[in-house]
């Protein structure tokens, strides 16, 4: 099961400056996981995985 998921992906919509969840989302590193943007600041942002069977773990995640 994956705890640890995708750093330096890019997920990142330039053109409405925000973040596409989706794309993290549906990766294979996290197949069935929710996840839930908590912060972002600058080229990082901070989300939420919840694992079904796990406990939800905090990413940060970077943009290439």
């Amino acid at each position: 099961m994956a705890t640890t998921i995708i750093s330096r992906h890019r997920i990142f919509n330039r053109s409405a400056q925000d973040w596409d969840l989706r794309l993290l989302a549906s990766h294979k590193l996290v197949f069935g996981a929710m996840v839930s943007l908590i912060a972002s600041v600058n080229r990082c942002a901070v989300v939420s995985v919840n694992v079904p069977g796990d406990m939800a773990r905090l990413q940060l995640l970077q943009l290439d």
